[in-house]
């Protein structure tokens, strides 16, 4: 139980760190959904997290014995992991991307799917991480702060980008109220009075 309160934190720092950070992603939130809806939306992701767990175990299992510490066995469980990992990100994200601007049902149905596999993409990125850490223990900190730059450099991008088109979409929405509220303006034409 324990374990499934330090996912459930984890989970939603990282919804409330991307739904303040992207505006994209203020379209769809708790209170846009029944509390039925969300409680069953909380269930599918700890179900489809479940899921991707068992995955990412016999994937392990696959690769090799986990008794003892290979190289060649823990690079064998990167691979597979990936195997699996890789094209089911890929495919949540664009499920995701593609389906949110539908409505709320449908961005609250693939959410789940996308919140594990960037946990699990997270996760793998670790491992990665600390595999080529282990094993290339002189060049190996480079490998691994120059991938870490390369990914926030790319999110600031995104996060940035984002934004500017929020921001310009906002004032095209200020631009058109109040031009609407300037033509319908009774005392526009009137004269001044003294």
């Amino acid at each position: 139980m324990l374990w499934l309160g330090f996912w459930g934190l984890i989970l939603y720092g990282i919804w409330a760190l991307i739904r303040n950070s992207v505006p994209a992603f203020k379209g769809i939130g708790p209170e846009d959904l029944s509390p039925f809806s969300a409680i069953l939306t909380f269930f599918l992701l700890i179900t489809v997290i479940f899921l991707f767990q068992q995955a990412w175990s016999d994937a392990g299992r696959l690769a090799g014995d986990a008794s003892t510490y290979e190289p060649v066995v823990e690079l064998n469980k990167l691979l597979l992991r990936s195997l699996f990992i890789g094209p089911a990100a890929v495919i949540a994200l664009t499920v995701y991307f593609f389906v949110k601007g539908k409505g709320t049902r449908y961005g609250v149905l693939t959410l789940p799917y996308f919140i594990a596999s960037l946990i699990f993409l997270i996760r793998l990125l670790y491992y990665t991480g600390r595999f080529v850490l282990q094993e290339y223990r002189d060049w190996g900190i480079y490998v691994v702060l120059v991938f870490i730059i390369i990914v926030i450099s790319a999110l600031i991008f995104f996060i940035q980008k984002q934004y500017e088109q929020y921001k310009h979409q906002e004032n095209r929405i200020q631009q058109a109220l109040k031009t609407d509220a300037d033509k319908n303006d009774p005392l526009k034409d009137s004269p001044p009075k003294a």
